[in-house]
């Protein structure tokens, strides 16, 4: 490699990393309110709050490479072409595409770098945050139960609890589902809340109790015993919205991606969305190879812009 080529890639890595750094700080500004705002109003650990950072800054990483790239390469051309370097330059023959050709072999690179944060990386990120949900959404369905006091925290029941062990047992369970039109008391020795972690679904499981059911068309009252018996719990609250719901585009990887859209036209429903999530993978990597010729070319602009004009520009 010549001494031109890795003095241009050490000035444009030095300002990519700056850039890298203020971009996503900028693109988590957006963020951060909603995660602080949820670690309030949740009562999250400082371990599951630095969890939810990173995995939002995980699905950030694939915007905010490009866009840093963009910038390293304007600036780096930019402070070529304020201290006359790149007049030097030319005037020593050495062209503009001879001077972008590192760019656009660090450009090859950070191509196979967002595909796989856009396409791995970014839906692993999405579905880890959603699993984050859902064990938070278990955590405050046992919050939210308190011993001796009727709760309606859940979509359609009412507990009540009389005694939580400390391994988390419930005893002497009381139910009131008014899910159905006719509404079913139930009954149980002891419970427990689990996780469905393949379904996405919070589970109170009942052991050792009775069904009371009245049919008022029949005139008949049904009492069933069992020895075990699940209802999937339903959060009233917006955490609930983010559990034990279909996966969104964005949070399939690009086989599951495909699989979709074929089903859906098969089944003849709307795959556009799909279709615009599948395209995305390959527009935003792409975006690197752009902007390796762009950013330079924002950088040297006419020095009457002054310092940093081309940056301002793009």
């Amino acid at each position: 490699m010549a001494r031109l080529d890795r003095y241009l890639l050490r000035e444009c890595v030095s300002f990519f990393l700056l850039a890298l750094g203020v971009t996503t700080a900028i693109l988590l500004l957006d963020k951060l309110p909603w995660l602080v705002s949820l670690t309030l109003r949740h009562r999250l650990s400082f371990s599951t709050f630095l969890r939810f950072l990173g995995y939002i800054l995980l699905t950030l990483s694939s915007l905010s490479v490009p866009i840093a790239f963009l910038i390293g390469g304007t600036l780096t051309f930019n402070r070529l072409a304020l201290d006359n370097e790149y007049t030097a330059l030319q005037a020593a023959g050495v062209s503009f595409y001879r001077l972008i050709a590192p760019l656009l072999a660090l450009a090859c690179l950070l191509y196979v770098v967002v595909g796989l944060l856009q396409m791995y990386a970014a839906p692993w990120g999405f579905r880890m945050i959603r699993q984050l949900f859902f064990e938070v959404a278990q955590r405050r369905a046992l919050f939210h139960l308190r011993p001796q006091e009727f709760n309606d925290t859940f979509k359609g029941l009412v507990l009540y609890v009389e005694r939580i062990s400390p391994e988390q047992r419930l005893e002497g369970v009381f139910i009131a589902d008014l899910r159905t039109p006719v509404p079913r008391i139930l009954t149980a020795r002891t419970g427990a809340i689990l996780r469905h972690t393949s379904a996405q679904q919070v589970i109170l499981r009942l052991e050792h109790g009775v069904m009371h059911h009245y049919l008022p068309t029949q005139k008949r009252y049904q009492l069933f015993h069992f020895r075990r018996y699940d209802i999937v719990l339903e959060l009233d609250t917006r955490l609930g919205q983010h559990i034990g719901r279909a996966p969104r585009p964005r949070e399939l990887f690009p086989t599951q991606l495909l699989q979709v859209i074929r089903q859906r036209q098969v089944q003849r429903k709307p795959y556009l969305r799909y279709v615009l999530f599948w395209h995305r993978g390959f527009a935003l990597p792409f975006a690197c190879l752009i902007f390796a010729g762009l950013g330079p070319a924002l950088g040297v602009v006419p020095p009457r812009l002054g310092r940093s004009g081309g940056y301002v520009i793009s």
